[in-house]
């Protein structure tokens, strides 16, 4: 009985031994398991927050850029294709920040009905992305979005006296000679060059204009000129101060052109900055039409008719794009080269808008 008993305290004893030896290969096992799992799991979770934040830089640029376009753009399509074509320019999971890009969706909204404000642009992205542990848990992707909305407040509403040349021209008006068509003003960008057609045998974009002083004559425009080109010291409030929205009186006459075609005026015009109010609408330019922003050219060229009697087209670099104003104002400097009084004033500001709700 006792030979009985200590064998199976042996046997006992040696398959404790064997499952002791199991538990302990399991459980570096098990801890390997579970530290590789976390691991991916935190890969998941660090992937869907560099997503989420590439998402909204390019969100933040777009909405941005669509904002800042409403300064110099007329319609709401050129600033939503300007925020669309800058979100896409970055990248977000190694691909472009497009729609037309796999698994990713941008919508543009536009909104110029905002109080106090030029406008607002909302940029929206969403890109659905692949995870790697989450997938054994039957979770294999995840769609993020974000949303960026931009503000752009207009820094300008009112130019001062004497700051103006006396010449108006238009946004969307497209200028034709003989040669073919040219470009409308709104189409154009910072440092284009743009045609400024006087000639009334042309399709004009551009007429003389005595701002909002009824009635002048050619001895008002010749003096204005004049002053404008530094060619003569400015009488005080000779060119009157105008706001947006003022009507200013345009001149479809010659005169001016006759006026600009001999020196000093012509001289004067070359490689000069000239501040030119803007209007909207195509000819005829012999009517008011209210004032919506200014833009400022450096003239480059010249071109005069057959006879040389008259400019027929003023050929510049935009310096300034279209400005347009809606609180601020620019002050009276007393600076007697008028024509600089523009250039270093900002036309407007951009900012982001965080949580915002869109009314677009």
């Amino acid at each position: 009985m006792k030979i009985r008993n200590i064998s199976w305290r042996l046997l006992r004893s040696r398959n404790f031994r064997k499952q002791n030896g199991s538990v302990g290969i399991l459980i570096p096992g098990t801890i390997l398991l579970m530290v590789l799992g976390t691991g991916a799991l935190a890969g998941d979770i660090a992937h869907n927050t560099m997503v989420r934040a590439e998402l909204q830089n390019a969100c933040d640029a777009g909405a941005l850029a669509g904002a800042s376009a409403m300064i110099s753009s007329s319609t709401i399509s050129q600033a939503a294709n300007y925020a669309k074509t800058t979100c896409a320019a970055n990248k977000a999971d190694g691909e472009s920040v497009s729609s037309q890009s796999p698994n990713t969706s941008v919508t543009v909204r536009v909104n110029t009905k905002v109080a106090g404000e030029m406008g607002e642009c909302q940029v929206s992205a969403s890109h659905q992305i692949q995870n790697w542990l989450a997938k054994i848990f039957e979770h294999g992707t995840d769609t993020i979005t974000v949303t960026s909305t931009a503000a752009c407040s207009a820094t300008i509403s009112e130019v001062a006296a004497n700051s103006l040349f006396p010449l108006a021209v238009s946004i969307d008006a497209i200028p034709q000679d003989k040669n073919g068509s040219g470009k409308s003003l709104e189409t154009l960008k910072l440092g284009d060059i743009f045609q400024i057609y006087i000639n009334s045998q042309q399709v004009k974009n551009g007429g003389f204009t005595s701002m909002g002083v009824k009635n002048t004559n050619a001895n008002w425009l010749n003096q204005a000129m004049d002053q404008a080109l530094g060619l003569k010291s400015p009488e005080p409030n000779f060119i009157p101060s105008v706001k947006i929205g003022d009507p200013i009186y345009l001149d479809n006459g010659v005169s001016g052109q006759k006026t600009l075609a001999s020196d000093p005026r012509l001289s004067a015009l070359k490689d000069r900055n000239l501040a030119l109010p803007v209007v909207e609408g195509t000819p005829p330019f012999n009517q008011s039409r209210p004032i919506i922003g200014w833009v400022v050219v450096r003239i480059q060229n010249v071109s005069l008719n057959k006879s040389g009697g008259e400019v027929e087209t003023l050929t510049g670099t935009i310096v300034k794009t279209p400005i347009r104003g809606a609180k601020g104002s620019i002050p009276d400097t007393g600076d007697p080269n008028a024509n600089t009084t523009l250039q270093s004033i900002s036309p407007g500001s951009v900012r982001l808008i965080p949580n915002a709700s869109f009314a677009g």
